[in-house]
């Protein structure tokens, strides 16, 4: 998704006023008839599926789509399906911290877990990658004219040390793209994580017991929740607070650890307007999110 913010600088090229620019559908293989396609495996393991996938590539397909039709825009977000965005809590960080198309940066949530593998850390997909126009135009760049297409089927961890931003198979799109920022040199925004270390993009869905299944402690139950549920997430157990590998969220300890309420998981110790959660697999539950944050209306389906 691309789209004009009401942000004006003089001397600035891009459009005022707001607008969205939206393609229904872009089969991408109609335009780059060299992106690999998706690897089908028959009764393929998880590792064949995360080597075989095409998403890595796609993604940065996507990339050069939008830079080559829609160049004009202000900002660009990479979104997953699951993702909840709230367009109106980005505009106001833009605002907040006078942050510009012209600017390069990218926003999103700074994943640590590839800090030792080789690619660094990146951008996590799942919580939404937005980038500004100049953030494009050095990608897109790079994409059209020195990126080539590499027949690797190895790349399943988030180390693309080996093919650092090239056309390549993979499921791990975020860390390809990462791989993309450090070459072209787009940076995160210093101000992605506030003073206390409260975030403004989440890798989860609100700490909502419905929507929680997949973060819960094994055994953990419906009794044993706190009051109230929506502020108190319980980390009695390390592996509740740490997930099931430490590496993921001890990476990011520096951040959530020296103002983090002791009870608080770190995916929640956010600030008072979020631009992104993640994670929602039922439709209904991103509604009601949706409408529990924007209208400010509780129905029913968050406890």
């Amino acid at each position: 998704e691309g789209w004009q913010s009401d942000q004006e600088r003089s001397g600035d090229s891009g459009s005022a006023g707001r607008g969205q620019v939206r393609d229904a559908v872009v089969n991408l293989r109609t335009l780059f008839y060299r992106l690999q396609p998706d690897g089908l495996v028959a009764n393929r393991t998880f590792t064949d599926f995360l080597k075989q996938s095409n998403l890595a590539s796609k993604v940065l397909h996507m990339f050069a789509h939008a830079f080559l039709f829609h160049p004009d825009l202000d900002w660009y977000c990479r979104l997953d399906t699951d993702t909840l965005f709230l367009p109106a809590n980005l505009r106001r960080f833009l605002r907040l911290h006078g942050v510009w198309p012209t600017d390069r940066y990218y926003l999103g949530v700074r994943q640590y877990q590839g800090k030792y593998v080789g690619s660094g850390p990146f951008p996590y997909g799942g919580a939404g990658v937005c980038i500004s126009r100049a953030a494009l135009h050095r990608l897109g760049d790079w994409l059209v004219s020195g990126a080539v297409y590499l027949d690797i089927t190895e790349v399943e961890s988030y180390s693309y040390a080996a093919a650092p931003c090239h056309f390549t198979r993979g499921h791990f799109d975020d860390g390809l793209l990462g791989s993309c920022f450090d070459l072209v040199d787009i940076r995160p925004h210093p101000a992605l994580v506030d003073g206390v270390g409260r975030a403004y993009f989440s890798q989860s869905p609100l700490p909502c017991w419905e929507y929680m299944q997949h973060f819960r402690p094994e055994g953990y139950t419906v009794a044993d929740r706190p009051v109230p549920w929506i502020t108190t997430v319980p980390v009695t157990n390390p592996t509740w607070l740490f997930g099931v590998s430490p590496w993921y969220l001890l990476q990011r300890a520096h951040l959530f650890l020296p103002c983090q309420p002791a009870h608080l998981h770190p995916d929640w110790w956010m600030v008072a307007y979020p631009v992104s959660f993640h994670g929602f697999k039922k439709a209904g539950h991103m509604v009601e999110a949706y409408r529990l944050l924007v209208e400010e209306r509780i129905l029913g389906g968050c406890e």
